[in-house]
């Protein structure tokens, strides 16, 4: 079901206005991650190194959690 907070939706991550949330339970429950909390490079490598430790959390996960952080305006630089 879309609600109306909803911006997008993948298998992985469902976008809400303010957060973002893995998928990570067999039954749809959502991790969530609010975007200032995943608003600067640094912030997002703290999450990724936290999610890592959980078993349930894939590589595909940890990258939709990448392409939300660019998409709300996180600058990566994957060459530096």
């Amino acid at each position: 079901m879309t609600t109306e907070n909803q911006l997008n939706c993948t298998s992985l991550v469902r976008r809400e206005r303010n957060y973002v949330a893995l998928i990570i339970s067999p039954n749809g429950a959502g991790y969530p991650i609010e975007y200032k909390r995943m608003n600067t490079p640094e912030k997002l490598i703290g999450w990724i190194y936290h999610l890592t430790k959980k078993g349930n959390v894939t590589r595909e996960h940890l990258k939709a959690l990448i392409e939300v952080a660019k998409d709300i305006g996180v600058e990566i630089d994957f060459h530096a």
